[in-house]
Formats: structure tokens, C-alpha cells, sequence
């Protein structure tokens, strides 16, 4: 996709570094890290955070939500 100059989406994106961790491409993973950084694709990771911070821990979904964020 980067190669033919198409834009990736976030899930595009969060599926690509899922598949770098599972299989130990470091460096695939490290450039993909690259891309969101020069993209400015991270989103409002400091807000998500300090909400998360502030709601109840009892909501599973929650957790997922920012795990995967994360992630």
C-alpha cells in the first residue's frame, strides 16, 4: 500500500502491527511505528488515557478499547 502511494486506514494499520508482533518482524514493525509517528496518525493517545484513568475499572470493554489503542 505505502509503496503505491495509497493511505492506510487504523485499522489497516493496527492489524498490520498485530501481524508484526505475532511474527517477530522488528523491523516491519518498526517501520510501521515510523509511518504513524510521520502520518500523525497516533490520535489523542494523552486524552484517551487520562479519561480512561478517570472511569470505573469494572467495564471490560473499556480495557479492551485501550489495550487495543495502545497496542
Amino acid at each position: 500500500m505505502h509503496i503505491q502511494g495509497l493511505r492506510s486506514t487504523s485499522t489497516t494499520i493496527s492489524t498490520v502491527l498485530m501481524a508484526c508482533s505475532r511474527s517477530s518482524h522488528m523491523y516491519n514493525g518498526k517501520f510501521v511505528h515510523g509511518y504513524i509517528l510521520r502520518n500523525k496518525i497516533c490520535g489523542h493517545i494523552l486524552c484517551a488515557e487520562f479519561i480512561f484513568k478517570e472511569m470505573p475499572k469494572d467495564n471490560v470493554v473499556s480495557w479492551n478499547v485501550i489495550i487495543s489503542g495502545m497496542s
